[in-house]
């Protein structure tokens, strides 16, 4: 990923591009598979890249070096957090040498890409912090700049909505002097600019990726959601075999024995949550509350790589990972004897950075970095991975073992054309021109729209001293034929204008089909769904446009209703 999002990133390498950062998804700069389904605006993620290559180029030395400096920002800021709260010393800095050392937060800092994960942390403890010091000091000053890191947390990663609640649970403990009515005040505020920052989602910016439609009634999200929370748990105790794309396989039904843990584990939190009120247990219910609460947007991405699967991305809980830290050193500084408790921290402390320089270890080749996580991703999700392994094979000149990567996506997944593609080029990079281009014809049998097979293949018969001549469906019109040419090529803008022209002059099924093939192509999928609508009105039954509406409502991850789609065409057919 960080070869997609930096090195062939070129809006972050000039200046003139710079704003067009704040307009725009992370990935409408380079070609990412699925880049439709993550219309992620991170505007203060990227501009940190684009602040990077200043001053780096493309060293990625410097890259890691800001992901760690940002990560001891953050563990400095969870020790005087901690501290602002509760006023121990021993438990601030317990709590931030666990968070610090922890080997689950490698990922985070280790893969340049996962960057937003630290800004969302960075800046959703200095809202916090800044917060608290108004509630003890009533400056006005720090009540501004709370707000400004909110803002900040919030152009970090979406997630970031998520501090104005953890505000307002954080000062439990804490003897405030703001009285209750400006407490509501100030939760009203954080909320008005998440209202305000929705609607310029909606409206001028980049619209909020929708949340992904469960497979399952929500009781069963729930029960997902807790087992999720269980595993993290498990994780950060016995952080081993660490790897990306980790997911658990879903229950969904009471003859699972899995169900029996998330019910336990459920009726355990909410008698731990009481008796901790009743005791007036501040740190426990504040290290509860942190955890829970940072990671209660997943429910609506549980099921986001396939529905087949649980996702829980270890980068997830980095932020959600200081309340559990919180807990763990408490408990361990509730040990009554010091020099156990000595015998007890220390031990931890050594094991996990162990621990962590090992799995770190992971991330410094490329190649060791694939061999490593795909012995433990199994299909569909290292489908993504060993796509992006092919590349890096046939760079090093490995071409058999890329060609074998291609042939097991292949023979899981045999519309995958972005596998086409690939082996396309490892074939090309082999100087074997006729596989090659069977490869993206290939391709483009299952996408015939597929501009990149498209400019594949002008390229191949150039550098193969050949003539490229586009197939041209003989049933199109001449116009109709130019328009599909220009969508071929990925030349969206032309393609757009001439529909345009050609639609107010005499619109047809087949012109609005091409129109809402181009905004597909181009991510707008209301647009898309739109204009295939339109052609639906003037032909009902227009296969080409109820096929494309239906892989429409995949990419906006409605299964339903793109199934509903595919019921028609079988009753056409």
């Amino acid at each position: 990923m960080d070869d997609k999002m930096i090195i062939s990133n070129e809006y972050i390498k000039h200046l003139k591009t710079i704003p067009l950062l704040f307009t725009t998804h992370v990935f409408r700069f380079s070609i990412v598979p699925f880049e439709g389904v993550y219309r992620l605006y991170r505007p203060l993620y990227m501009l940190s890249f684009a602040m990077d290559y200043r001053i780096w180029g493309l060293n990625p030395f410097g890259y890691r070096l800001t992901n760690v400096i940002i990560h001891s920002l953050n563990a400095f800021l969870v020790f005087f957090l901690i501290y602002k709260l509760f006023s121990n010393y021993p438990l601030a800095l317990l709590t931030s040498i666990l968070f610090c050392i922890h080997p689950l937060h490698t990922e985070s800092v280790c893969f340049i890409s996962g960057r937003a994960e630290l800004w969302v942390s960075l800046f959703t403890l200095l809202s916090l912090i800044f917060y608290i010091n108004y509630a003890i000091s009533l400056k006005g000053l720090s009540y501004f700049l709370s707000l400004l890191s909110f803002i900040f947390a919030l152009l970090s990663k979406e997630a970031g909505f998520l501090v104005f609640v953890p505000v307002f649970v954080a000062i439990l403990g804490l003897k405030s002097k703001i009285p209750k009515n400006s407490i509501i005040f100030h939760f009203l505020s954080f909320i008005g600019i998440f209202a305000i920052y929705m609607i310029l989602r909606l409206t001028v910016l980049v619209p909020m990726q929708l949340p992904f439609k469960s497979p399952y009634p929500f009781f069963w999200d729930i029960l997902n959601f807790l087992r999720v929370l269980i595993e993290y748990i498990k994780l950060f105790i016995f952080p081993y075999s660490l790897h990306i794309f980790r997911s658990i396989m879903p229950i969904s039904s009471f003859s699972n024995a899995d169900i029996i843990s998330p019910i336990l584990f459920l009726f355990s939190l909410l008698i731990i949550t009481i008796v901790s009120i009743k005791r007036k247990k501040y740190v426990l219910l504040s290290g509860i509350s942190w955890f829970i609460l940072m990671l209660l947007y997943l429910i609506s991405f549980l099921y986001y790589k396939d529905f087949r699967c649980v996702s829980m991305e270890e980068h997830w809980a980095y932020l959600a990972s200081i309340g559990f830290f919180l807990i763990l050193a408490y408990l361990i500084l509730t040990i009554k004897r010091p020099k156990l408790i000595t015998i007890v921290s220390i031990p931890i402390v050594v094991i996990y950075g162990v621990l962590t320089n090992i799995n770190s270890s992971h991330w410094k080749e490329e190649m060791s970095f694939y061999r490593y996580n795909l012995e433990f991703i199994e299909a569909p999700l290292s489908i993504i991975p060993r796509l992006e392994f092919m590349d890096v094979l046939t760079k090093r000149g490995l071409y058999k073992e890329a060609l074998d990567e291609a042939a097991f996506v292949l023979s899981t997944h045999p519309q995958n054309w972005i596998a086409y593609l690939k082996r396309g080029d490892t074939l090309r990079a082999m100087r074997k021109f006729p596989e090659a281009k069977e490869a993206y014809q290939n391709a483009l049998k299952i996408d015939y729209f597929c501009w990149q097979a498209n400019q594949r293949l002008k390229s191949l018969a150039e550098e193969s001293g050949g003539v490229y001549k586009e197939e041209v469906d003989p049933a199109l019109s001449p116009l109709e034929a130019k328009i599909v040419s220009l969508i071929r090529m990925g030349d969206f803008d032309q393609a757009l204008y001439a529909l345009s022209q050609a639609i107010s002059a005499s619109p047809t099924p087949n012109l609005y089909t091409f129109a809402g093939i181009t905004f597909g192509k181009m991510d707008s999928y209301e647009e898309a769904i739109e204009a295939f609508n339109a052609a639906l009105k003037i032909d009902q039954n227009h296969l080409l446009a109820l096929y494309n509406l239906a892989v429409t409502y995949e990419n906006k991850n409605l299964p339903e209703k793109a199934e509903e789609i595919r019921k028609r065409i079988r009753q056409i057919k």
